[in-house]
């Protein structure tokens, strides 16, 4: 998370507080990889980005290059991670003091009195470092002298462990205080409760509530669950987690210990550190929690066997052939890539940490596009505004209210794909279980094509076109997006907008305005819309007197079309259009004047590979790299994890299932059911309404190749045959019957999964696009003209939406009755009633009326979809209005 500087926030986050990521996202990294963090907090995303790139091989190619730059607002976590990486460089990984020593430094509020010695050593090496040496590099003098500067005034302080706890205490109680309701609802008695802070257990109950939604088998266990409950508390207590408080009392950790100085901001003696900087936050333990019992294997020791890979991935990548430099910007983030970096300094790869929060989400994006080399760039964005504003519910509610462009406009806008396939959800598990916890949205975008190598647009003199549209949008935009108005930086809203109109009129030309000389007799215009260009073309009849007019792909590039109008092997017209967006040529149509010379194209634009996972430069797998990934244990509690996984999908509906229910118990069967019963390889064999022929079954078979740990996350490699695409390539002549037989015979003797029976249709469409989209991940055996097999990848795949829209579904109130509590501090919106139906809907006493914020006994809800309250005709009236924007039933 980013950091701020004291002038703009109190708050100070030198620990993360979300899991680290791989900053490459699984994708192809170059012979030269550069990459950019923004608001970087500490480096955490480093040593796991690091640890992946050494796993796959990649630091061990020659001549390979890794630049990383680290940019934050604050100089002093900026010197606190030249000392993290300075350490898990240098530290013997194998010596358990070392690392121990490394832990405590960086997630201990208080440290041993040796440790405290060792680190003020550090201190002092780290802050003599000259630009250039052991692969560290300062931006520029400014941040040079910043950072040294920091480093030396934390060498300087010292606190005393019982003022360190004292002054972190007051913290988290002001905090947990300012953030607590007035009132809120006993849901057990139905009766109206001033909620009170009690630390620690205030304190323990959150971060319990939050590790349990990041590892739901946690509180499965009664043993367990009063285990990491205790060793929470231990760490609220004392600020000390278990790696290194021994077998001392609080008291004598107190007593005993001092502060841990890179905890406070330089010339500081107060405590600004929330409680969600943690270790247990950041590490994705989930995969081991088998082997926790809260004695001998801690939540703290399992987190401290991951930063152990990482330290010994990192060392080991500085071994390997490639060169691996370090660079250090000290600044506001938007204004660093406006101004400090070098011109021509373009990045790979570019994470934004929750940036888009604070200065708005068209900030980061049109600060980031051009800094992204042109290729295959790739930037990732964090939002925990997702859930935080009321009616904020979807991925596509949250864009459009943020930059309020349609998704199919932003290659053109912001010169960035969307590389998410929102309608299939993400494979991350977000935190939708308890909805008193902020839910994290991340999004990765990938660059589009160079605007001076498209085909100029025109504008619609009636300004009817999506461009017109979008620049009027952009240049009314206020930079309010889903943040509070007193954080948003307004010179960086401006700094956005200003880019993005230049870039949009850079590709747009004016009605009158051709795209070929005055003397030329072709003219032509391209008109954007949101679904499809509008391409007219006047040229010389005698073009098109004669012969055959086609429209095609060049080279097979859906973003390059030509129209060709061909007469005795030869080309009499041509126009070749290179668009920001994919187009589907079987969805677009021409009409044709070849009297007149006259052409009309509506050229669809085709969605799969404008946006979505399918943009993506993915680091292909192939069958060997595939084999040697760490096989999932099929045990009792490897299929109790899988389950908890499975389950997070969605939850059990009542009634006719949904399309996600039935995609759940679809994955379910092919994830669990069958590996754990069966074994794998295994043969299933899927019977399902054919797409093209409804009341023809379709005939495909699926073979389970193997269980296994890949990107953290529990994934089934299989092959998918597709018999009905077979049958159309034997006709084809580009496959034999011979090819199909040996599988034909398999088929036959494989269980059967009968979907149409089951009325799983719905869910089998579904699983059918992730199989597709997944299967762009791994190399494939034949070439796309005849693959009816296909090698892909299935896991859990989790919406894009927050608890709060399973109210919209009727079927689904009671159960969502049973889930939600209703939190005043963030979303202002209360549970429905259990059992309610539509009309005129009394609520419960002490309902909060969303439209003034009051509690009242007799407030009214939405009829349709059961979720907004109102206390009164006016209320009635402004909640309506702003509800309609996101009630689907409104």
């Amino acid at each position: 998370m980013e950091a701020t500087n004291p002038q703009l926030s109190s708050v100070y986050f030198p620990i993360g507080n979300t899991r680290s990521v791989d900053v490459t996202l699984g994708c192809h990294v170059g012979r030269e990889c550069d990459m950019l963090l923004l608001g970087c907090g500490d480096v955490r995303n480093v040593l796991h980005t690091m640890h992946i790139l050494q796993t796959r091989g990649t630091t061990k190619s020659k001549d390979q290059r890794i630049n990383i730059h680290l940019n934050d607002i604050e100089d002093s976590i900026l010197g606190r991670d030249l000392i993290l990486l300075y350490l898990a460089g240098t530290i013997d990984p194998n010596n358990s003091e070392d690392m121990k020593f490394l832990w405590g430094v960086w997630y201990d509020a208080l440290l041993s009195q040796e440790h405290l010695q060792r680190l003020k050593k550090v201190m002092k090496e780290v802050a003599s470092v000259q630009s250039g040496n052991s692969g560290v590099y300062f931006g520029n003098l400014k941040s040079e002298v910043s950072i040294k500067r920091a480093l030396l005034g934390m060498e300087k302080a010292d606190i005393n462990g019982k003022q360190m706890i004292d002054t972190r205490l007051e913290y988290l109680d002001m905090a947990y205080r300012s953030g607590m309701p007035m009132v809120t609802m006993d849901w057990i008695t139905g009766t109206l409760i001033s909620p009170k802070v009690d630390l620690p257990q205030t304190a323990v109950d959150w971060m319990t509530a939050r590790v349990s939604a990041h590892c739901g088998r946690l509180d499965k266990v009664p043993r367990l669950k009063d285990r990491y409950h205790q060793e929470i508390r231990d760490f609220i207590s004392t600020g000390v987690t278990r790696v290194n408080s021994k077998s001392l009392s609080s008291e004598q950790i107190v007593d005993s210990f001092k502060g841990n100085i890179t905890l406070l901001r330089p010339g500081c003696s107060i405590w600004k550190v929330p409680d969600s900087c943690c270790p247990f936050f950041c590490y994705d333990f989930d995969l081991e929690l088998h082997r926790y019992d809260g004695r001998t294997v801690t939540l703290a020791s399992l987190c401290l066997e991951i930063l152990k890979k990482w330290v010994e991935s990192f060392q080991a990548a500085m071994k390997d052939d490639c060169a691996i430099k370090i660079h250090m910007w000290h600044g506001e983030a938007t204004e660093v890539c406006e101004t400090d970096l070098p011109e021509d300094l373009r990045f790979d790869f570019i994470d934004t940490s929750n940036l888009a929060d604070r200065v708005g989400l068209i900030s980061v994006l049109s600060c980031s596009r051009d800094r992204l080399k042109s290729a295959n760039g790739l930037l990732r964005t964090e939002s925990f505004n997702y859930t935080k504003l009321e009616g904020y519910i979807s991925v596509e509610i949250f864009l459009r209210d943020c930059i309020d462009v349609p998704i199919l406009m932003y290659p053109t806008v912001f010169g960035l794909h969307l590389a998410e396939d929102i309608s299939l959800g993400h494979e991350s598990l977000l935190l939708t279980q308890c909805a008193h916890i902020r839910t994290k949205l991340t999004l990765k975008w990938k660059t589009a094509r160079e605007q001076e190598n498209l085909t100029a647009l025109t504008l619609a003199e009636n300004a009817s076109d999506a461009v017109s549209k979008a620049l009027e949008k952009i240049e009314n935009y206020q930079g309010l997006d889903s943040g509070d108005p007193s954080v948003v930086k307004k010179m960086c809203v401006k700094r956005g907008t200003d880019k993005i109109l230049k870039r949009i009129q850079n590709i747009a030309k004016d009605t009158n305005l051709l795209t070929h000389p005055p003397d030329a007799k072709k003219r032509s215009t391209v008109t954007e819309y949101t679904d499809h260009y509008l391409v007219t073309i006047t040229t010389d009849p005698e073009c098109l007197k004669e012969g055959t007019f086609s429209t095609d792909r060049v080279d097979g590039d859906p973003y390059v079309v030509e129209l060709q109008n061909s007469q005795n092997g030869y080309s009499s017209f041509s126009e070749t259009l290179r668009l920001s967006c994919g187009i589907a040529l079987n969805s677009s149509n021409i009409k044709l004047s070849r009297k007149r010379g006259w052409i009309e194209a509506c050229l669809v634009k085709d969605a799969d590979v404008t946006m979505g996972e399918r943009v993506l430069p993915w680091n292909k797998l192939n069958t060997n790299s595939a084999a040697d990934l760490p096989n999932f244990p099929l045990s009792k509690t490897g299929k109790e994890t899988l389950e908890t996984y499975v389950a997070s999908m969605c939850q059990v509906s009542a009634g006719k299932p949904s399309p996600i229910h039935q995609l759940r118990f679809l994955v379910e069967q092919i994830l669990i059911t069958v590996p754990f019963s069966s074994g794998v390889p295994t043969h299933i064999t899927l019977r399902a309404p054919s797409h093209s022929h409804p009341a023809k079954r379709a005939s495909k078979m699926l073979r389970l190749e193997g269980l296994k740990i890949h990107e953290d996350r529990p994934t089934l490699f299989l092959t998918f045959f597709d018999f009905d695409i077979a049958e159309v390539l034997v006709t084809q002549t580009k496959i034999t019957n011979e090819e199909i037989m040996p599988w034909e015979d398999i088929k036959k003797t494989c269980g059967e999964m009968d979907l149409s029976s089951q009325r799983l249709s719905e869910g089998y469409a579904l699983l059918m696009r992730i199989l597709e989209v997944n299967s762009h991940r791994v190399i494939q055996d034949q070439s796309e003209d005849r693959r009816w097999i296909t090698r892909t990848i299935l896991r859990g795949r989790y919406p894009y939406t927050d608890l709060l829209t399973l109210n919209c579904d009727t079927e689904l109130v009671q159960m969502v009755n049973s889930l939600c509590v209703p939190d005043i501090r963030t979303s202002g919106q209360s549970s429905p009633v259990s059992g309610a139906s539509s009309g005129s809907l009394a609520a419960r006493p002490g309902e909060v009326c969303d439209s003034c914020g009051k509690i009242s006994e007799n407030c009214k809800r939405c009829s349709k979809c059961l979720l907004v309250f109102y206390c009164g005709k006016a209320c009635q009236r402004k909640a309506w209005k702003v509800h309609k924007k996101v009630c689907k039933s409104a």
